[in-house]
């Protein structure tokens, strides 16, 4: 009864999606570990236009890439669209397929509501680390109001981003998550070398 019923936005501007957001709440799934803190989702627009975004959080041994995957949508409110996590070659079976739609967004794009249609899977945006609570309580009443039950939500903790110097940036690909840790492993090699050669140039 409730798959025909649950109301998206009327009208997403993906343009503006676009960027870093901040995962404030959601419900529990078997894809994201509930002992990862500082969960933040960046969308990007890859060489031939599609969205894609990637997940990273902070679990308890240190950083920790989660996933990434594409985003497409036939919706002309661009607001019901379909997430895939697997590779390209792979994305044309229907089973790879799961909903992600924005069930709501304020004007100014900084917090988003996402929801799928069988009411299990939901999380809450933001562009803030720390979003305003009225506006956070009022999006979750929003997704209550549309049969999702909350009992369970998880909030999520954003603290620990901030004792951390630098955090990589994700590549857009979930393909390439090696290849973006192990450039991330060359640059701290190079920041090394270059601070040990400092080191030796210096009179004794």
């Amino acid at each position: 009864m409730f798959n025909d019923s649950l109301e998206t936005a009327a009208h997403v501007d993906l343009g503006r999606y676009l960027g870093r957001w901040f995962e404030i709440a959601r419900l529990p799934n078997p894809h994201q570990s509930d002992e990862c803190t500082d969960v933040r989702i960046d969308y990007t627009l890859d060489e031939q236009g599609a969205l894609r975004f990637s997940r990273s959080c902070i679990n308890p041994d240190g950083l920790s890439r989660i996933d990434g995957g594409r985003l497409t949508t036939k919706d002309v409110g661009r607001a019901k669209l379909s997430v895939s996590f697997v590779p390209d070659s792979l994305r044309w079976l229907p089973f790879t397929h799961r909903d992600y739609w924005i069930l709501r967004i304020d004007e100014d794009y900084t917090m988003a509501l996402i929801g799928a249609r069988n009411r299990r899977r939901l999380w809450l945006l933001s562009r803030a680390r720390q979003p305003d609570p009225g506006l956070r309580d009022e999006f979750l009443a929003h997704a209550e109001r549309q049969g999702f039950d909350l009992t369970a939500l998880l909030y999520t903790q954003q603290e620990r981003t901030h004792a951390l110097r630098e955090w990589p940036q994700p590549d857009a690909h979930a393909e390439n998550a090696a290849a973006a840790r192990g450039g991330l492993a060359m640059q701290v090699e190079a920041v090394r070398v270059e601070r040990d050669q400092r080191a030796s140039e210096r009179p004794q």
